[in-house]
């Protein structure tokens, strides 16, 4: 359990991660026992110059297998291909292992070196591809850089053995390929079962450039894509890079170690040195940079490292001074660091395109990009050659300028990058967008001559109620000054179908006189809607009126959230003004409507109310993670689960108020946004955690990001233990907790539910809890005080009841009659007896009504 901790694995996903680990070592081991045999063979039997023709010559033969590997993509499922490509493999090496025992002839030797590339391909397609399907981009952060590390684990007993063998004269170089062989012929086996218990994501069909999956986007020309283009380039340039550096240790190798079994061991142990510390770098380095440092400094990281060593090389060939110490440290770069994170953060860029997008371009950088990237340093040194300057200054000199190219375009791509991250949030917004508020025009009215003033004001009083309809439609197109007066008269009417024509007419008018007939109707759920618009369509008056009309209603939250409505939906300077005067309103409720019409109307505040801000998001984010903790104390205990539901909707809730306010507290409508991603049911919510990481600023991030990331529940409450510790308590304890906690800042219904589950518990110290509760003015909740006490203490209920009595409480009278004839506590309004109120209904509606909220 303390290893998984350790590398950010969650139970689920064990078994996978391990089979993943077991396949990259199986193949890494045969494939780094095989590159040290090939490469020895190779440099032994061939002159220097044969190097560079064996890059080209290894770069075409890899485009023509990637692009018969696309081919066969197009036709069969990649479950299929990928296990026959695995397969052709092994008979292929096993074909050429038997060929070269057989004539010992050196050209097999050459088709044996080429074949480092083919291996190195096969093992790329099928573990990361099929890596990158299984995983999102949440768990492909985490998880990368652990099933990776398998492949280091096997270089490193791999390049060990290499020693122990030769130098014990074990075997020799010949026999580390058919080492190679059977390790490789092993993985097979692993790889089928990934295939297997992964089938349904494994089995799909590449689709054609030009026939892209229904819902996703075909894959564009490289050179009309810049993603495409950076992605392609990222591709090229390390592996040109890699073949230069190659190239000079290669010569410089075979110089130092002319004899056969003496370069073999020297390759062993200076490989095994770098897979020892890239397994280091994997293991515990690369998550920790990426976390603190973001995707940017795994892109990086290798490049500028490589540019500061190549400088150096060059620098000192200058001077005429010894360069083999930096020439294997720049050979370890291009080998530890690459892998550990040029190549780990390489495969995070394919997360955000769809995933056949995803698929065509991998194969079209595995197929073009890479085998071209041997061309090139093969042409480049070629090229040297034939001016016989293709010395360590020169190749250097060379490589700064790829690595220039390399740099800028680790830049660009970061760009392209976010872009690609923020059309989640894009996307959404797109779709929430509300339509435009438009003032109610309603059908087209008659000519203006059809009907005086006069004549709509006697139709106005008129006792058949068409006629007031008449009125009432028609006095909203008329442009005399006084046509108000009727209307006001109208918006009175007891016909609703009357009065709602008369609101609609107000807001044509557009006049202030009818403002407090409109604000009388808006205490009427039937006509609030539309008296919301009438007043958005008064414009800038209206929020003036609001501003007159706010403080009068003093307590009356639900008019005061619907009078917040207008300057959120009218917008403008005066609106925001009204709402920055209301930041710090007494109550909860009223502030949150305040924070999210700001956020709408893209309101950054300033730095005093930034301060303030960041206290109330310490608050909500307090509360947040008390829920969590409510949750996990009570999950285990709890058989009804319905207080665990609201526990969980009110942490959804209190996320969404944080979103806000952070939105305003920094102007930026993206965060907001933000938690829209965390309802996703797309695989965009994998992104959450990297978008945040984008638009969020530090001081927030290390509040936030621990408790949005997908992590069990206790690791939430861990992590965030240093700004916002929670106590762990008992059932009983907890739900006393729930019951206690301000009412301001937690739904009505989550502590009816927790004093519901309190009755289990006969402590008779319980009592008093429920007394303070019994004339409560809520009926559920008073309900359930009533009942305990009820049950409990019969005299204490009879003095309630002469309590109630005394003061003419026919509301609390008529509950503790009700309650004497209940059976059992399933009879309560929050109970679960069939002839009670139906269980759920009440905390439906009062859910629907906290998310209006």
């Amino acid at each position: 359990m303390n290893v998984l901790k350790v590398l950010d694995i969650r139970r689920e996903e064990k078994a996978i991660v391990f089979l993943f680990i077991s396949y990259a070592f199986l193949y890494g081991f045969g494939m780094y026992m095989y590159y040290v045999a090939a490469t020895t063979l190779f440099l032994s039997k061939f002159e220097n110059t044969m190097l560079p023709i064996a890059y080209i010559v290894g770069g075409i033969m890899l485009h023509f297998i990637g692009r018969s590997n696309n081919f066969l993509q197009i036709k069969f499922k990649f479950s299929s291909v990928s296990v026959y490509l695995l397969v052709s493999l092994i008979l292929s090496m096993g074909l050429l292992l038997a060929s070269h025992e057989i004539t010992s002839n050196k050209w097999i030797v050459f088709v044996l070196f080429l074949w480092i590339r083919t291996n190195l391909f096969v093992f790329n397609f099928t573990f990361w591809l099929s890596a990158s399907r299984v995983f999102n981009l949440e768990q492909a952060k985490r998880i990368f850089s652990t099933i990776s590390i398998g492949e280091v684990a096997s270089s490193i007993v791999a390049n060990l053995m290499v020693k122990l063998l030769l130098s014990n004269k074990v075997v020799g170089v010949e026999g580390l390929l058919f080492i190679a062989f059977t390790s490789i012929g092993l993985s097979l086996s692993v790889f089928w079962i990934i295939v297997r218990q992964n089938i349904n994501t494994l089995t799909f069909t590449k689709a054609r450039p030009d026939h892209p999956a229904p819902g996703e986007v075909a894959s564009s020309s490289f050179f009309t894509n810049r993603y495409h283009l950076y992605l392609y380039l990222l591709g090229l340039l390390p592996v040109a890079s890699l073949y230069l550096v190659e190239f000079n240790f290669s010569i410089t190798s075979k110089k130092q170690y002319p004899n056969q079994v003496q370069l073999a061991e020297f390759l062993g142990q200076f490989l095994f040195l770098c897979s020892v510390i890239e397994l280091l770098v994997k293991a515990f380095l690369y998550r920790f940079v990426t976390k603190t440092f973001g995707l940017s400094a795994g892109l990086k990281m290798m490049p500028f490292g490589l540019v500061l060593i190549s400088v150096s090389i060059v620098g000192l060939e200058l001077m005429g001074s010894s360069v083999f110490f930096l020439l294997l440290i720049s050979r370890f770069m291009v080998t530890s660091i690459r892998r550990a994170f040029s190549d780990t953060s390489f495969q995070l860029l394919y997360q955000p395109i769809p995933a056949q997008e995803s698929v065509h371009l991998q194969n079209q950088v595995e197929s073009y990009a890479k085998p071209l990237g041997y061309i090139v340093a093969g042409g480049f040194l070629i090229t040297l050659m034939q001016f016989k300057v293709v010395g360590t200054l020169e190749v250097y000199t060379l490589l700064l300028g790829v690595l220039g190219l390399w740099m800028l375009c680790s830049v660009l791509m970061l760009d392209e990058y976010r872009t690609r991250l923020m059309a989640p949030i894009m996307q959404i917004r797109n779709a929430l967008r509300p339509a435009a508020v438009q003032a109610t025009t309603g059908e087209p009215g008659p000519a203006e001559d059809n009907f005086s003033l006069e004549d709509l004001q006697a139709l106005s009083e008129s006792r058949n109620r068409n006629d007031r309809l008449t009125s009432a439609r028609h006095l909203g197109f008329s442009k005399r000054y006084l046509a108000y007066r009727p209307l006001i008269k109208l918006m009175k009417d007891p016909d609703p179908g009357v009065r709602l024509a008369a609101i609609e007419s107000a807001g044509r008018l557009r006049r202030t006189e009818v403002w407090p007939s409109l604000l009388s109707n808006l205490n009427e759920p039937p006509f609030r809607s539309a008296t919301i618009e009438a007043m958005v369509a008064l414009g800038e008056s209206a929020v003036n009126a609001i501003e007159k009309s706010f403080t009068k209603l003093g307590d009356q939250n639900e008019l005061l959230l619907c009078l917040l409505e207008i300057p959120q939906q009218t917008g403008g300077q005066k609106a925001i003004q009204f709402l920055r005067r209301n930041l710090y309103h007494p109550v909860p409720v009223i502030r949150n409507k305040v924070y999210e019409a700001l956020s709408t109307l893209g309101y950054k505040a300033n730095y005093t109310e930034r301060v303030a801000l960041l206290q109330e998001v310490d608050d909500k984010l307090t509360f947040y993670l008390w829920t969590i903790a409510a949750e996990a104390d009570l999950a285990d205990y709890l058989t009804d689960k319905r207080l665990l539901e609201l526990l969980h909707l009110e942490r959804q809730q209190v996320l969404s108020k944080i979103f806000n306010l952070l939105a305003v507290m920094y102007g930026d409508s993206r965060i907001d946004q933000l938690r829209n991603l965390l309802t996703d049911t797309s695989n965009r919510k994998g992104y959450l955690v990297e978008i945040a990481n984008l638009v969020l600023p530090e001081e927030i991030k290390v509040r936030l990001l621990p408790i949005i990331e997908d992590v069990p529940t206790q690791e939430i409450l861990q992590r965030s233990q240093i700004f916002y510790p929670q106590q762990s308590l008992s059932p009983r304890e907890r739900l006393m907790d729930i019951v206690n906690k301000d009412p301001s800042n937690q739904q009505e219904q989550t502590r009816t539910m927790a004093l519901y589950q309190l009755l289990s518990f006969p402590d008779e110290d319980l009592l008093s809890l429920f007394l303070a509760f019994a004339a409560s003015d809520s009926e559920a909740l008073s309900e359930v005080a009533l009942y305990a006490i009820y049950t409990r203490s019969i005299p204490q209920f009879t003095e309630l009841k002469a309590y109630f009595t005394m003061g003419n409480d026919l509301f609390h009278l008529s509950l503790c009659e009700r309650i004497s004839h209940y059976t059992s506590a399933d009879d309560l309004l929050i109970g679960t007896h069939e002839t009670a109120a139906p269980p759920n209904a009440m905390m439906k509606a009062a859910i629907e009504h906290s998310l209006e909220n």
